[in-house]
C-alpha cells in the first residue's frame, strides 16, 4: 500500500459511514415511531377507565335504589295489611287507632319514595356522564386506530429505506480493509447515540498580538510585525484538541489514530498541511 492509500485509508470509510448514520437514523425513527402513540394510548386509557368508573357509579345507585323499592313494598305490605284488619274492627276506637297506624306508615313511605326519587335523578344524571364518557372513549380509540394505520404505514417506508441502505452497505464494505473495518465497526457499536464512527481532524486559525523576540534593528530593516498567526487542531466531533504530532502521523499515513476523547477514527482533508 502506498503511503497515498495509507493516507486516505481512513477516509475511504467516509461513503460507509455516511450510510450507517442513515441506517442510525431510520433505526431510531423506527424506535420513535411506537413511542408517539404513547400519549394516544394514555387517552383511551384514562377515558376508559372515566367509562367503568361512570358504570360502577350506576350500579352503586341502582342497588341503593332497589333497597327504597324494597322498603316501599313492605310499606305497601303493612298498609294493606292494617287496611284488612280495619274492616274486622268491632270498635270505633279500634278501627281509628289502625288508621293513625296506616297514616303514620304513609308518611315514612312518603319520605323513602321522595328519597328513591332523588337516586331516580342521580342514575339519570350519572347514566348521561357515562354516555359522555363512552362517546370520548369512542373517539379515542378511533383516534388512536387512526394513528396506528399512519404509523404502520411510516414503519413500511422505513423499513424500504431500511432494507435498501443494509444493501449498499453491503457493497461498500467488499473493499474496505478487514482489520480497518473491524477497527471501525466496534467504535460505531459504542456510539449508539449518534451513529459516527469517524471525526475529521479540524484546523484553527487564530491571530496573536504576541509580537516575536526583538532584534537589533539594522539601517533598511523593515518594521517589526505587530502579530502573527497561530493555529491549532481539533477533533471535529468532540472538538478536543488534537497534537501537532497526532497530525503529522496522520498526514504521513503511518498510522490509524482514534480521538483521544472521544475515540473516533481521524482523518485529514486535503486542505490540512504538516504543522510546522
Amino acid at each position: 500500500m502506498s503511503e497515498v492509500e495509507r493516507k486516505h485509508m481512513v477516509r475511504a470509510l467516509l461513503p460507509l459511514q455516511d450510510v450507517d448514520f442513515e441506517i442510525h437514523s431510520i433505526k431510531r425513527q423506527m424506535e420513535i415511531k411506537p413511542k408517539d402513540l404513547a400519549q394516544t394510548e394514555a387517552q383511551v386509557t384514562y377515558h376508559k377507565k372515566l367509562v367503568d368508573s361512570a358504570k360502577n357509579d350506576i350500579k352503586n345507585l341502582k342497588l341503593e335504589a332497589m333497597k327504597f323499592e324494597t322498603e316501599v313494598k313492605g310499606k305497601d305490605d303493612q298498609i294493606k295489611k292494617l287496611e284488612g284488619d280495619s274492616l274486622k274492627a268491632k270498635k270505633n276506637e279500634e278501627y281509628l287507632l289502625i288508621q293513625k297506624q296506616i297514616s303514620g306508615i304513609r308518611a315514612d313511605k312518603q319520605v323513602i319514595e321522595d328519597r328513591w326519587l332523588e337516586f331516580d335523578f342521580k342514575i339519570e344524571h350519572a347514566s348521561k356522564k357515562a354516555k359522555v364518557a363512552e362517546d370520548e372513549f369512542k373517539q379515542a380509540e378511533a383516534k388512536l386506530a387512526e394513528e396506528k394505520s399512519k404509523v404502520a404505514k411510516e414503519m413500511s417506508i422505513l423499513e424500504g429505506r431500511l432494507k435498501d441502505e443494509t444493501e449498499k452497505r453491503k457493497g461498500l464494505i467488499k473493499d474496505i480493509d478487514k482489520e480497518l473495518l473491524g477497527k471501525y465497526e466496534r467504535i460505531l457499536n459504542s456510539r449508539s447515540t449518534d451513529g459516527r464512527a469517524l471525526a475529521k481532524v479540524v484546523k484553527h486559525v487564530d491571530m496573536t498580538d504576541r509580537k516575536p523576540e526583538p532584534k537589533r534593528k539594522k539601517k533598511g530593516d523593515p518594521e517589526p510585525e505587530q502579530g502573527f498567526e497561530a493555529f491549532r487542531y481539533s477533533c471535529e466531533g468532540c472538538q478536543s484538541e488534537i497534537t501537532f504530532q497526532d497530525v503529522n502521523l496522520l498526514l504521513s499515513g503511518r498510522e490509524v489514530l482514534m480521538c483521544r476523547n472521544c475515540s473516533r477514527l481521524l482523518y485529514v482533508g486535503d486542505s490540512v498541511e504538516a504543522p510546522t
